[in-house]
Order: structure tokens, then C-alpha cells, then sequence
């Protein structure tokens, strides 16, 4: 269930950051859009600024690359807990 609702944002994210790149102007869906995926880019930008300061600002935005890399790192790391056995009833 956990792994459904981050695969659901990772595709959102991914719209997000091609509409970014195609520079579509706002309208109702973009901003709709924003609203939920830019909470989470801010805390990326954020880490991203105090851990990765040569990435951070750099060119284009790096922090919808980062937090799918890093979200899609949390899926392979809860698909792994959820194959042990005392622990893959909570997954």
C-alpha cells in the first residue's frame, strides 16, 4: 500500500518535472499539481542546500531528479523488508 501511494507520486513527480521543462504556463491543473508536489520539493531543495551545496542551484533543478531517486530507493528498500519474515506483516 505504501509502495502504490509512492509509485503514485513518483508519476506525478515525473509530470510535474516534464512540465516544468516544456515550460508550460499555469493554469488550473499545473497548480494543482504544484500544490502537492512542491511541499515535498521544498524539503528536497532544503536537505539539498545543507548536504549537496555543489549540486544545489546549479543550472537547472535538480530536486525532482533527487527526491525520485530517493523515493524509489525507499520502494526497493520496503519491498526488502517487506520479504523478512517478522517484519513483512506491517508492509
Amino acid at each position: 500500500m505504501i509502495t502504490l501511494l509512492i509509485d503514485i507520486f513518483c508519476l506525478l513527480l515525473l509530470i510535474h518535472y516534464i512540465l516544468y521543462l516544456l515550460k508550460v504556463p499555469a493554469n488550473k491543473w499545473t497548480e494543482l499539481l504544484r500544490t502537492v508536489i512542491d511541499p515535498a520539493l521544498d524539503v528536497t531543495r532544503g536537505l539539498m542546500k545543507r548536504f549537496l551545496p555543489w549540486l544545489a542551484g546549479k543550472g537547472i533543478d535538480w530536486a525532482p531528479i533527487v527526491l525520485f531517486v530517493a523515493l524509489r530507493l525507499v520502494c526497493i528498500v520496503l519491498g526488502l523488508l517487506g520479504k523478512l519474515p517478522l517484519i513483512g506483516w506491517l508492509f
